[in-house]
């Protein structure tokens, strides 16, 4: 995992033009990407092994509060997923001492949704119509997920 910079752009950009991530996810266009690598908003890291990107993962850290934002991965099913949510649990709780974590997930992703579920975080709430899908137009559901640091798992 590393910080990502304005020369992963169009690698992050491509990410979100993948059929899974695509269902889900709406395009932030490539404006909105450098926006959040170079801005003070929220962080953003690109998942890596052996010098091969994978994936992009985003975070807001909030000081007693951690928001898990974007995850996208190059395939599914590859273990990139609850990866990136690991080293995200890890770098709210113990690197930067955060009290709680939060995330928001489409209520029909029931892939992420499980894997939220086994790695911890608890459901706590419906967003009715909370994303809108800019390719169909509908809107869809969110689901808000919590952990708080007295509901940490290990994950060995």
């Amino acid at each position: 995992m590393r910080e990502a910079d304005e020369d992963d752009v169009t690698f992050i950009a491509g990410l979100f033009k993948l059929p899974h991530s695509r269902e889900f996810l709406n395009e932030p266009g490539r404006d909105a990407i450098l926006d959040l690598i170079e801005g003070a908003e929220g962080e953003a890291f690109i998942l890596e092994a052996d010098g091969d990107d994978f994936g992009y993962f985003t975070m807001h850290d909030r000081g007693w509060l951690v928001n898990l934002g974007v995850l996208v991965v190059k395939e599914t099913g590859a273990g990139a997923g609850p990866f990136a949510m690991r080293w995200g649990i890890d770098q709210a709780f113990q690197k930067r001492r955060a009290h709680r974590i939060s995330i928001e997930i489409r209520e029909d992703n029931d892939r992420a949704r499980a894997m939220c579920e086994r790695l911890g975080f608890k459901a706590e709430g419906l967003h009715r119509d909370g994303f809108y899908d800019a390719v169909s137009g509908e809107y869809k559901n969110l689901i808000s997920y919590g952990m708080l640091r007295t509901d940490l798992r290990s994950f060995s």
